[in-house]
């Protein structure tokens, strides 16, 4: 910043003043301005009662305010809800029928379980048997008789391939592995 005042500093600092002294006069001229009613049938009576208060804003308002004529709701030409109770006899309508009997319906099939191992080799290791099973991408060692992820049990070993048995719906599923024990 230079050591002088720059010339946008005194245009702003004039502007300040002229905004300050224009409000200033708004002011003074507020005082002559006049409310005026809504133009009504009551406003050629009440017209002398608001020139007699003109002189001060607040009585003015308060009279105008006090003699404001609210809107007022009469009775409904017609029920558009239909919530009145009918004038007169109407005719008897029949009852409508019962709904009809629920339907039975079987019981939903259960979802067969998809077997989630692959068969990769089998070994026998101090008189027991390993069987090497691949479960979603990891390798795991099983034992017949043995409870497996996801609910699953190896029942047996035979020519067929590998038994499992899903225990939560007792299903069997055989899974070939291609050769005799």
């Amino acid at each position: 910043m230079s050591k002088g005042i720059k010339p946008i500093w005194w245009i702003a600092l004039v502007g300040i003043g002229v905004l300050a002294w224009w409000s200033n006069q708004l002011d003074k001229t507020d005082a002559g301005i006049e409310l005026k009613q809504p133009a009504t049938a009551q406003s050629a009576s009440n017209s002398a009662t608001v020139a007699a208060n003109a002189g001060t804003t607040s009585t003015a308002q308060d009279d105008w305010l006090g003699e404001l004529k609210r809107d007022t709701v009469g009775p409904a030409e017609s029920d558009p809800f239909h919530s009145a109770k009918p004038q007169g006899r109407t005719p008897a309508t029949a009852p409508a029928p019962p709904p009809p009997p629920p339907v039975d319906m079987p019981p939903p099939t259960p979802v067969e379980a998809v077997l989630p191992f692959q068969y990769m080799g089998k070994m026998e290791r101090n008189g027991s048997l390993d069987i090497y099973l691949d479960l979603q991408g990891s390798p795991l060692v099983a034992h017949i008789g043995e409870t497996l992820p996801d609910g699953w049990r190896l029942d047996r070993l035979d020519n067929a391939g590998l038994t499992f048995i899903h225990l939560a719906t007792q299903r069997r599923q055989v899974l070939p592995i291609g050769a005799t024990p």
